[in-house]
Formats: C-alpha cells, sequence, structure tokens
C-alpha cells in the first residue's frame, strides 16, 4: 500500500506486526514473517500503541494472497487487491502450484525457510491472468480488475512500452470509456517515476460527470520526465496505474511509412522529424549508425535511421535545457532474411539472394532465416497459389526458421530457367531468393559444371593443384616429434648416404658426409686433401626412396588443403574421393562461379 503525501503535515506511517514497529532499511520494510497481520500506525503513536491504521495484510493466505502490480523497471511493486494490466508479482505458499502460461521471470523463495514462493504474471500477454492449484486440489483464481481508462493525446514516435507511451509538445489527457468510471477513483497521483525519494508528486480528484480528466498543471512546469499516473480507491486501495513519458519541447511532424517488406533496391532510410524547442536536443544512443541532423533554420530535427537490420530498434536520448534526460525509443517493422547452415550465424539481407537448385533437396541443411516483427505470419513459395504460411516467429526474438528441403518438390526447382522465391505478406510480396539460369565454371580452368556427378570427376583432376604434397621442410615442421633427418647428405663420387641415428640435426649430417669422403676411395684428391663433394637430399620423393633402405618405414603421402589455415593438420595418406568430398564440402564457393550463359 502506498500513503499519499499530501501535505508537510500528513501523518508518518510505520508498519507494525504485534505491535512492534518494522526496522526500516532504506526505505524498505523486511517482513520476519507472513503469518502475521500487518497494520500501519503513525509513527507519533508508536510508543502508545494507539491509533492503529487500516491493514496491509491479513496474514491469512486462505482469505487473499500478496499481489504486487510492478513497475516500469520490475524492481518495486505496490501491493493491489486484484491484478489488472503489466506485470505483477504475487506471493503464494511454496506448495501452491501456478496454472497458465509461464511467467517472464522464473519463480524465486520469499524467505529463508522457503514456505513462499515469487510469482511472475503478465497480465498483458494473451490469456494472461493469475491462478493456483492448491494442496487440496481447489483452483484459486484472482479475478481481474482493469480501470477502463487511457492515456490520448499527441505521441511521438516510441516503442517502448516498458516506459509507457511518450506525449508532446502537451501532456496527454486521462480517457474513460464512460463518466461513471470514474465513480471508484477517489484520488490520482501524478508523479516522476524512477528510483529515489523526493521526487515531484500532486494528487487531484476527477472531475464527476466527465469522461476526460486534464492533468495537473504543474506537470507542464516540469519539462520533460518520465511519470505515473495511479488510481486510488476510497478505502485507498491502488486500483491500476498507467506511466508516460512527456516533453513540451517536442512536437512530431513527420512520421514516415515504413514497409514491411523491402523494394528491389532494398529497404530505405527512415527519417522520423521533430520540430524542437530552443535548446533541446535528440542524441542517438545506440546503435551509432543512426544519427541526428539538425535544421537551425527550422529548428527541426531529423531522426535518421538507415536500413540495417540492428537499426530496427533504435535508442535516443531526448535533453531538455536544464532538465533530466529522458530515453526514447523507435522500433521499425521490418522483414529480413539469411540463408544458412546448422550453426551457422545469419547475416541479415534485404536482397534477393542466389542459392543453388541442390539446397533445395531432401538431404539439406539449408534453413531460410526471416526476422519477422512479433507476431507477423507470412507465406513462402515460388507460386502465391502454392505458397505456405509461417509463423509467428517466437515471442523470444529468434528468427523463424524454414528448411529449403520442405520446398523439393515444386517445380521450379527442377527447371533450369530462373525462379524467385518470394515471402508474402498479405497481398505485398518480395523476392528473398533467387535460382537463376546459370552455369557453374570451375575457378581454375573455367569448366562448365553440368551436374553434381560432372562436378566431382572434375574437382578430381585438380587434386595435385588443390592437395599439394608437404615439402620436406613442411613435414619436418608438421611432424618434429618422428624422428624423420633434418638433413642428408650424398656422396657425389660413389653415391653414399650417411644417415644414423647421431645424424638427424643438420649438423650432424654435415660432419658425418665430410667423414664419409675423407675415406671415401673414389674421392678426388689435391696435395693429399680431399675435395669434398656432396649434395643434399631434401626433395621428398627421393626421401621416400630412401627412407625405406635407412629406417625400415615408409614415407606416407603427406598433403595440405590449399584453401585451409596453413597451420591445419596434414592428411596422410589421403583417398581421391576424401580429397574430393572435402574440397566439394568445405570449398565449394572457392572451387566454383556462377557464370552468365
Amino acid at each position: 500500500m502506498e500513503v499519499i503525501e499530501l501535505d508537510d503535515s500528513s501523518l508518518e506511517w510505520v508498519p507494525v506486526i504485534d505491535g512492534i514497529p518494522l526496522e526500516e532499511r532504506s526505505g524498505f520494510y523486511q517482513l520476519p514473517s507472513l503469518d502475521s497481520p500487518v497494520r500501519l500506525v503513525s509513527r507519533s503513536c508508536v510508543d502508545s500503541a494507539e491509533g492503529p491504521g487500516p491493514e496491509v495484510w491479513s496474514g491469512d493466505f486462505s482469505k487473499e494472497l500478496l499481489v504486487f502490480k510492478l513497475d516500469a523497471d520490475a524492481r518495486q511493486g505496490r501491493r493491489v487487491h486484484c491484478p489488472g494490466r503489466g506485470l505483477c508479482l504475487v506471493v503464494a505458499p511454496s506448495d501452491w502450484k501456478p496454472l497458465g502460461r509461464p511467467g517472464p521471470v522464473a519463480p524465486e523463495p520469499v524467505l529463508p525457510d522457503g514456505a513462499y514462493t515469487a510469482h511472475y504474471f503478465d497480465l498483458d500477454a494473451e490469456d494472461g491472468h493469475v491462478a493456483f492449484r492448491r494442496p487440496d486440489g481447489h483452483e484459486s483464481r484472482l479475478a481481474r480488475h482493469r480501470l477502463d481508462v487511457r492515456l490520448e493525446g499527441a505521441v511521438l514516435p516510441d516503442s517502448s512500452a516498458r516506459m509507457g507511451p511518450f506525449f508532446g509538445p502537451t501532456p496527454p489527457v486521462l480517457s474513460a470509456a464512460t463518466p461513471e468510471v470514474w465513480d471508484e477513483v477517489a484520488t490520482i497521483v501524478v508523479g516522476e517515476e524512477g528510483p529515489g525519494r523526493k521526487r515531484w508528486r500532486t494528487h487531484f480528484h476527477p472531475s464527476t460527470g466527465s469522461r476526460i480528466q486534464e492533468m495537473p498543471p504543474e506537470l507542464v512546469s516540469k519539462g520533460a520526465g518520465w511519470f505515473f499516473v495511479r488510481f486510488y480507491s476510497y478505502t485507498d486501495d491502488l486500483i491500476d496505474s498507467l506511466d508516460f513519458r512527456f516533453a513540451s519541447g517536442l512536437q512530431l511532424m513527420h512520421r514516415p511509412q515504413v514497409r514491411l517488406l523491402p523494394g528491389t533496391e532494398g529497404h530505405d532510410e527512415v527519417r522520423f522529424v521533430l520540430s524542437a524547442g530552443r535548446g533541446w536536443e535528440v542524441t542517438p544512443m545506440w546503435p551509432r549508425l543512426c544519427r541526428a541532423e539538425v535544421d537551425q533554420s527550422s529548428s527541426e530535427i531529423a531522426l535518421v535511421i538507415p536500413a540495417a537490420p540492428e537499426a530496427d530498434e533504435t535508442r535516443w536520448q531526448v535533453d531538455p535545457p536544464g532538465g533530466r534526460p529522458v530515453p526514447l525509443v523507435i522500433r521499425l517493422d521490418r522483414v529480413w532474411w539469411s540463408l544458412v547452415d546448422d550453426g551457422e550465424e545469419p547475416r541479415w539481407s534485404d536482397r534477393p539472394l542466389r542459392v543453388l537448385r541442390d539446397w533445395f533437396r531432401p538431404v539439406s541443411r539449408k534453413r531460410l532465416l526471416l526476422k519477422l516483427p512479433r507476431g507477423l505470419r507470412v507465406r513462402l513459395g515460388f507460386d502465391a497459389s502454392m505458397a505456405r504460411e509461417f509463423g509467428p516467429a517466437g515471442s523470444d526474438g529468434r528468427p523463424l526458421a524454414v528448411h529449403l528441403r520442405d520446398f523439393a518438390d515444386c517445380p521450379e526447382v527442377t527447371r533450369p530457367s530462373p525462379a524467385s522465391f518470394r515471402v508474402w505478406v498479405s497481398r505485398e510480396s518480395a523476392v528473398c531468393l533467387s535460382l537463376p539460369a546459370l552455369t557453374l565454371r570451375c575457378r581454375i580452368c573455367d569448366h562448365p559444371g553440368t551436374s553434381r556427378q560432372d562436378m566431382v570427376r572434375h574437382v578430381g583432376s585438380h587434386l595435385d593443384d588443390l592437395f599439394p604434397r608437404l615439402s620436406w621442410e613442411e613435414i619436418l615442421e608438421a611432424f618434429p616429434d618422428r624422428g624423420y633427418p633434418k638433413a642428408l647428405y650424398r656422396c657425389s663420387y660413389c653415391g653414399h648416404i650417411e644417415f644414423n641415428e647421431q645424424t638427424i640435426s643438420s649438423d650432424n649430417a654435415t660432419s658425418a658426409i665430410l667423414a664419409h669422403l675423407d675415406n671415401c676411395p673414389y674421392a678426388e684428391r689435391d696435395g693429399g686433401r680431399v675435395i669434398p663433394r656432396f649434395e643434399p637430399i631434401d626433395d621428398v620423393e627421393r626421401m621416400r626412396e630412401i627412407l625405406p633402405r635407412l629406417r625400415q618405414e615408409n614415407l606416407p603421402d603427406i598433403r595440405r588443403c590449399r584453401f585451409c589455415p596453413r597451420d591445419s593438420e596434414p592428411w596422410e595418406d589421403p583417398s581421391r574421393e576424401a580429397m574430393t568430398a572435402h574440397l566439394m564440402e568445405r570449398h565449394w564457393d572457392e572451387l566454383w562461379t556462377y557464370r552468365e550463359e
């Protein structure tokens, strides 16, 4: 329950349990238990226990539940008897099981003993309600009571449901469905929203017989801010509340038409034009690629939003002269798409993506991802009469995923002529995938790829270029622990190759061949000194011939894919089929390119 501060002489209330006042901690009072009634007592009467105020909690869950309407930040809540709209928190015994749609936040214990649990309910969601199944099998359902009142006025371009609508340059009015709606409202409190104490607030009583209630004139003097409106009954119970923002120095001059689907050149840049008072500023906060263009001659500010998927929701800051900044959120409903394999991150596009007909085969893993506005349903296909309906996308923001193999039976997939795969929203459509009348050409020799079998066979003709054998230096670098000789030398006189376990290093190999030359009977001598003539053996094929004789060990055929990183694992004795499959699956784009006929 909230105590309305009417003036400086208002009583200061203190919550008590069994006559004992609760300890205050930063403006909050922690309840030691939920099993006892909680009352409000004037601080001046605490010691004498006289003048008890209203009971705010009975301590009996069989009579009522603890229901709190949460504020826009979901950080604080106010006690209500009947949930109405928005997010609410309900405290119930832990053996009571919530019914219906799971809340946006997981339940959590309230007290250390775990006897009670806090549950979150989104009453604005479809079928949003508060209901529990008790241990005795009976159901407890709270009746919803939403005051039939809404805010009306000139609305600025904003999509922040959490903070309510944004009005300017005049504050909104409270519009009831009928004048009789106000009969149950005793007091209307208007104040600054947000954390902290001593924020501005005021109150007034609704005018009887009128459907429209004007905001208090003090609101205009605030200039700008984030505000709440709370409606209280004649028993000081909170009936309902609304949030809104207001900026007296901003007026919407131009709201552009934003198309759901892109045109032939993609989505357009979007410009919202505001008329700004002197000293007012609007700054883009996220993403940075947005900008605000100021026309000094007309005092207009253009909020420019580019054609980029990350700019579908942009955040701005409204800075009034000498006042508190107010956040502004603009959300655009635009459709984007991407083509991915399993586990691949999407790269969103608003242009037709070229695809292969093989990607529509039943074994294909290719998926079309669609970034859709919430709740939107679309149709997909080559032909409007055969298009299939999909959606809506998940409420958690995940894109709609459609496997291309679901369209394997479409005749366009097997035709050589070009075809366009479209997305429809109502009667409007856009091309998202393009099957062009193209032939695939080998990037190495321009050979046409007429079929997958032909392409596999053709890649096999380039294996020595695409999977080259490693040089001896590369083999030593890749396998330093195998004991392969770093250098071998062959005597030019007799053809002898000196190799043993001590000649693995290049230095020892040189010493060994020189020692052999000293004793070689075929070596030429000059004045008794040997003329050293020997040649290094660093050719892989010669090593392949020599190594079995030296170590009784065959040197494997060691290769590495030309397109893979240099530090990737080499292939040992790979089959032609394995190398071809690797190139076709991993390096399709490096091997083949589309060429127009």
